[in-house]
């Protein structure tokens, strides 16, 4: 029994060390080091950003149109007298993740705009803010297009349900 709590404290003892290397590892640079690179990471950014307008514009484009096919398909069947809620209710929560993707996206570029414009090489702090604040926006737009992704597998996944099962 004793050999159990000295070997379980042990472990802990590794956990417990390790989570603080993590927090050592996760720590805000000194404030000379973001001042020294920030104009350099702002010119990266700057690319950064005009790649992901680009993108944004192209996959937005891209989920209009898919949404506007799922309403088609869905008009149809039910022209042909098929009954699919499922496929309804898909379409609707791939339009209303849509929406959730554009306002997720405008701010995360407001974010990414903010650290573009910040005096960093003065303020490194309210530069570091941003950058962190803006990968943490970005986190949140790839989990937008991951749920939007998932949508689309499902709605042709029960389609193809729908339509084995009307023939």
């Amino acid at each position: 029994m004793k050999k159990i709590g000295i070997i379980s404290i042990a472990i802990l003892a590794f956990v417990s060390s390790s989570n603080l290397m993590v927090l050592t590892v996760l720590a805000r640079p000194e404030t000379s080091t973001i001042s020294a690179s920030c104009v350099a990471a702002q010119s990266i950014l700057s690319q950064i950003q005009k790649a992901d307008t680009g993108s944004r514009i192209n996959r937005g484009h891209d989920y209009t149109e898919i949404l506007s096919l799922m309403f088609a398909m869905n008009a149809r069947l039910s022209v042909n007298k098929i009954a699919a809620p499922i496929l309804t209710d898909l379409a609707m929560q791939f339009e209303q993740n849509i929406a959730q993707f554009r306002s997720d996206y405008d701010e995360y570029d407001k974010i990414l705009t903010s650290a573009l414009r910040a005096k960093c090489i003065n303020n490194p702090n309210d530069f570091y803010d941003n950058l962190e604040s803006s990968r943490a926006a970005r986190k949140v737009l790839k989990q937008n297009v991951a749920a939007l992704d998932q949508i689309m597998n499902d709605y042709s996944s029960r389609l193809n349900v729908v339509l084995k099962e009307s023939e």
